[in-house]
């Protein structure tokens, strides 16, 4: 798992390094490694990330009626982002997912904290929103990418 912890800092480093970067040097893109499925299939999944990833998006869902509406406040936009941030480090520390689902889990979530680093820090209201439509991004990656039904990692 530490391997798998210095891969994910690897990711995340490398990811905001472009992002900063993009400021800097219009027309480059940020890169992120590309997603697979496990021979055609989706990865599995355990109870910590299904329960946490489906409070992701509870969290999100709460408030999406006033975040298409522009009505967030700062506050509103910070308090969502530090639930969110509970449910992430709440997967990180009790996720137990064979190797290389860890491995594509961890592209994901070095999306999930981008995002959410917006959200809490003192980035504009159009940043937050843009890191709203991140977050529901990634969620879709993880739907798309893991197999979030009951119990599948148990019984292999």
């Amino acid at each position: 798992m530490k391997t798998l912890s210095l891969l994910f800092l690897l990711v995340l480093f490398t990811q905001q390094g472009v992002a900063e970067d993009s400021h800097h040097h219009e027309g480059h893109q940020k890169t992120t490694p590309a997603l697979k499925l496990d021979n055609g299939e989706k990865w599995p999944t355990d109870k910590a990330l299904r329960t946490n990833m489906s409070e992701i998006h509870d969290h999100v869902k709460k408030d999406i009626g006033k975040i298409k509406k522009n009505l967030m406040t700062m506050s509103e936009y910070q308090k969502l982002g530090r639930a969110i941030e509970v449910n992430i480090k709440t997967i990180f520390k009790k996720c137990k997912l064979p190797t290389k689902a860890d491995a594509q889990l961890h592209i994901i979530m070095a999306g999930l904290l981008g995002a959410n680093k917006t959200l809490t820090d003192g980035s504009s209201k159009i940043e937050k929103r843009k890191a709203i439509d991140e977050v529901l991004m990634n969620y879709r990656a993880y739907l798309d990418f893991f197999d979030s039904t009951v119990g599948n990692v148990e019984k292999k």
